[in-house]
């Protein structure tokens, strides 16, 4: 929100009674209060997070994809396509790329990750190519 500073009717740059100083001074003074103000919200933001998560009440963005792992796990494993298994589930194909990159990450040894991997960029330059 911005704070307008009303002038009589007859300012006009070269008006002795409000120098370009005092306009700049007066500029830099609500400035500082607007910031004042935003970071006294942003405080108080804070402080109700704080006294929520001590209250144990959940917060943030709640988790979609987290819920079905195990499903979307043993479907990718049986063959189902992501944008088959998003359709399945209702969630973004994106969510479920996300989350079957973490499982891969998280439970494979390395070098079976970049074998899998690899058999899937060269399964999708052989679709690209035919």
């Amino acid at each position: 929100m911005r704070a307008a500073v009303l002038l009589p009717p007859s300012y006009a740059s070269s008006d002795k009674r409000y120098p370009t100083t005092a306009r700049f001074t007066a500029s830099v003074q609500l400035a500082r209060i607007a910031a004042l103000g935003r970071a006294m919200a942003e405080g108080a933001q804070r402080r109700r997070i704080a006294q929520a998560r001590r209250e144990g009440k959940p917060h943030g963005r709640p988790p979609t994809v987290q819920r079905h792992a195990g499903k979307v796990s043993a479907l990718h494993i049986a063959g189902m396509s992501m944008s088959e298994i998003a359709r399945r589930l209702q969630v973004s194909r994106t969510s479920i790329r996300r989350l079957l990159g973490a499982l891969a990450f998280n439970n494979l040894p390395f070098h079976e990750v970049t074998l899998g991997l690899l058999a899937r960029a060269q399964h999708t330059m052989a679709l690209r190519e035919s």
